[in-house]
């Protein structure tokens, strides 16, 4: 039934399964950091999704400097 040598047989499978799926795991963890790049290296060269935005006087909105929606806003471009 159960011996000693299939016991531990199936401990060293579960252990390489395991230190397999570790290092795919790993390898996707860095190839993910790889894509994305690090944030320090974008510095003010690099693209930025930033918007500019003010509040208008009228509706007190913030909206980006295109100007306001409102038909009446002295935003509005």
């Amino acid at each position: 039934m159960f011996s000693l040598p299939k016991i531990l047989g199936l401990l060293a499978i579960l252990w390489l399964v395991w230190m397999l799926f570790r290092l795919i795991e790993r390898r996707q963890i860095q190839t993910n950091s790889d894509k994305n790049g690090p944030a320090d290296n974008q510095g003010e060269e690099g693209p930025s999704s930033a918007v500019e935005v003010e509040e208008c006087p009228h509706c007190h909105k913030f909206v980006s400097r295109g100007g306001c929606a409102e038909e009446n806003c002295p935003l509005r471009g």
